[in-house]
């Protein structure tokens, strides 16, 4: 998911589409995604 929104630059509709999942869950996963990549490279500092 993080591919298709930061290195595909796919817009949440397009991810959602692309998945067959809603909207929302695209967000919600995007920013969980977000937060445990960010938690992996501090820790891996």
């Amino acid at each position: 998911m993080i591919e298709y929104r930061h290195f595909q630059e796919m817009s949440y509709d397009e991810i959602a589409t692309a998945l067959e999942r809603p909207v929302s869950s695209v967000k919600s996963d995007l920013f969980r995604a977000r937060k445990l990549l960010a938690e992996t490279l501090t820790n891996g500092q």
